[in-house]
């Protein structure tokens, strides 16, 4: 698997002009040159990565991307692999390659556009296969492309082979700064944080650190992506596959993180996919479409209470026991509601609506009709939803 190699020099977005002359009486007329936003060597180290630095202009060209509006930090959640190959009628284990495949080309891509951390996290044995392969055969290379790798996560739980082949690859590499890529694994932003807390336990109790002293960057100073200094926390987050959760990945670093989710699956997110994600989370942070596609929908002011909008909206509930698909709302569900819910505001609130809130809802109650439940709901906000689930559970009950 091959990773882009080291450059000192920073890639730099320009545009350059080429005159092309036509022959008389037309006067001249300009046509643009192929933007280059590489410097020669760092193109010609990105094309023997596997992507082509034209092909890395082209999809920031292409995104409406400018490098210096790009995040810093990306974690990318690695979701889909085995279905994806399921569904080709492939092993899991292409699935798994091919999804190595495609960080490969995140990887040099990342490396190409100067974003400075990436951080992959996917499910253990992927991972854990991923990692030995990955760091095994590669650290020689990284060491001279000036990409830091290291694995973060529970080393009690990585086999012995691993954990010696991650203390070489962070040893060989400690030093390189243009890419900091960390590999998730054996990971849970639970056990990061309880690692955290015992370390500041530990120094406390050594009288080194006095309690009064512990705020939040003493304790982010202690997770596993502290390494990454400045960059330690995500600008973005993006999870493949079509599930809207974070499973327990960067539940500190992320607080402040946009979230993008896709339907994707991990190996068919692409350069261009790449591009997209990174364009629409920084056009639009937090915005969704509604398709599954998107980030997190923001919502406008919300109410505090629930009660009074649930108590107006109890009339529409009796779609809930139709045999319909979909469900188009009239107008006496919007009486009442005012700049709250109307019929061209009606936001389906599906980006927000997963796991333990389907246990909230009548058992009968399909996804579809939990996704048709919080349409419905519209702009009433996000803001006691959970709250407001249970009170609508328990009227139609």
């Amino acid at each position: 698997m091959l990773l882009p190699h080291s450059s000192s020099a920073s890639a730099t977005a320009t545009t350059r002009g080429l005159a092309l002359a036509a022959p008389p009486p037309p006067p001249p007329t300009a046509r643009p040159r192929r933007a280059r936003l590489l410097p020669p060597r760092a193109r010609a180290e990105t094309h023997a990565a596997g992507v082509g630095a034209d092909r890395a202009a082209e999809v920031l060209l292409q995104s409406g991307l400018r490098r210096e509006s790009l995040p810093r930090h990306v974690a990318v959640v690695m979701d889909g692999n085995s279905r994806w190959a399921r569904e080709r009628g492939l092993t899991p284990a292409d699935g798994h390659k091919a999804g190595g495949r495609n960080l490969e080309r995140v990887v040099a891509l990342s490396r190409a556009w100067g974003i400075r951390a990436l951080t992959a996290f996917a499910e253990v044995d992927y991972m854990m296969g991923l990692s030995e392969w990955l760091i095994g055969d590669n650290i020689d290379k990284l060491s001279r492309q000036g990409i830091r790798l290291q694995v973060i996560g529970d080393a009690a739980k990585m086999p012995a082979s691993l954990r010696s082949a991650a203390a070489q690859a962070d040893e060989a590499t400690r030093h390189n700064s243009q890419l900091h890529v960390m590999l998730a694994i054996c990971y849970s932003g639970r056990w990061d944080m309880v690692q955290a807390c015992r370390e500041l336990a530990r120094e406390a109790q050594a009288n080194r650190l006095s309690p009064d002293d512990i705020d939040e960057s003493v304790i982010a100073g202690k997770l596993a992506t502290s390494a990454a200094g400045e960059f330690s926390c995500p600008d973005l987050v993006i999870r493949t596959s079509g599930e809207m959760r974070l499973s327990n990945f960067l539940l500190w670093q992320s607080a402040y993180s946009e979230l993008f989710f896709t339907g994707k699956m991990w190996p068919d997110f692409g350069e261009a996919e790449v591009g997209g994600g990174l364009a629409r989370a920084i056009a639009d942070p937090g915005d969704g479409d509604g398709d599954g596609d998107g980030g997190i929908p923001q919502l406008p002011p919300q109410p505090r209470e629930c009660r009074p909008w649930l108590a107006r909206m109890m009339p529409c509930a009796g779609f809930l026991t139709n045999n319909s698909t979909v469900y188009a709302p009239d107008a006496t569900c919007c009486d009442g509601f005012g700049s709250m819910f109307t019929l061209d505001t009606v936001t389906c609130l599906c980006h927000v609506v997963d796991g333990d809130i389907g246990k909230l809802l009548p058992a009968p109650m399909s996804r579809m009709r939990m996704v048709e439940l919080f349409s419905v709901c519209g702009h009433a906000g996000r803001v006691d939803l959970l709250a407001a689930a249970c009170s609508l559970s328990w009227a139609i009950s």
